[in-house]
């Protein structure tokens, strides 16, 4: 039975048993939010921009190469940098051919795309003539890069 105020009737009593039940409800919805939040932000596949705008380079593989209108030219399977410089050189782009299958690899140098975030999410586009003019790797040579350096 709640403490009764010398002072409050029934009603009054009633009106602070309520006001504790709801509070008590509040802050239990608090503690269980807090509690299934960091759940949801662990998840793998969510890509969230980066404060400082970085990209981190697990982001590109895979990701669709588009060209400016959004039609998907292909998917970046392999990202190359210059372990002097620390920056990307190149990157190679596994081609889609007319039935949706890989037609060609090639090697576009990290100047020719464009990486942004767009409505939270990791756009990356280029040119298609950019693209077609492109050096084509053969995947079937192994080398230390994507170029066959003699």
């Amino acid at each position: 039975m709640p403490e009764k105020h010398p002072d409050e009737g029934p009603r009054q009593g009633r009106r602070r048993t309520t006001k504790k039940t709801w509070t008590t409800a509040a802050l239990a919805l608090v503690i269980a939010a807090a509690t299934f939040t960091p759940a949801l932000a662990d998840d793998k596949d969510e890509i969230r921009p980066h404060p400082g705008g970085l990209i981190e380079t697990k982001w590109l593989l895979d990701r669709p190469v588009t060209d400016t209108q959004g039609k998907e030219l292909g998917k970046i399977s392999e990202v190359w940098f210059d372990p002097k410089s620390g920056q990307v050189k190149e990157v190679v782009v596994d081609v889609k051919g007319s039935l949706g299958t890989t037609a060609s690899h090639k090697i576009l140098p990290w100047r020719a795309l464009k990486a942004a975030w767009e409505n939270q999410k990791l756009i990356v586009r280029t040119d298609e003539a950019a693209l077609r003019a492109a050096t084509e790797r053969d995947k079937g040579t192994p080398s230390a890069s994507p170029r066959e350096r003699h």
